[in-house]
């Protein structure tokens, strides 16, 4: 059976988050990384996920990102100094058993995920996924 981990990467708050399964994962980056950067850094945060939870098994990464999807697939090229570093971390940690694979925003958990606290956040209503109890709401900075 393929894993599936939803990511996604947001520029309110400079938010990343992972989905996986029932579990939730989101962190806030520091500094000031653009949209793409998140995005981008969301991937590398899910590489890294895998190797330690998933380090034998075939997974597919889901990104509403068609920019980081056709960049890291190859098919698009990387303009941008600061996206071809990101790249480069990236395909350092892709190997045979990983596949990246675009979905729309609406069919992307984590990308929900992040639209959800992002409406918490401007209308100061509690966040659905924080005390979720299969999730592990992490907001601090990395």
């Amino acid at each position: 059976m393929i894993k599936k981990i939803y990511v996604d990467g947001g520029g309110w708050k400079s938010r990343i988050c992972l989905v996986d399964g029932e579990k939730t994962i989101i962190k806030t980056r520091k500094g000031k990384p653009t949209n793409n950067e998140l995005e981008y850094l969301a991937v590398l945060y899910a590489l890294e996920y895998i190797d330690e939870h998933y380090p034998d098994e075939v997974v597919t990464i889901y990104s509403d990102s068609k920019l980081v999807v056709n960049q890291l697939d190859k098919e698009w090229k990387i303009m941008n100094q600061s996206l071809w570093e990101l790249a480069l971390k990236c395909n350092q940690l892709i190997d045979s058993r990983i596949r990246m694979k675009w979905c729309p925003r609406d069919y992307n958990l984590a990308g929900v995920v992040l639209e959800d606290l992002y409406v918490s956040d401007k209308y100061h209503v509690k966040h659905p996924h924080a005390n979720h109890k299969h999730s592990q709401y992490s907001d601090h900075s990395n």
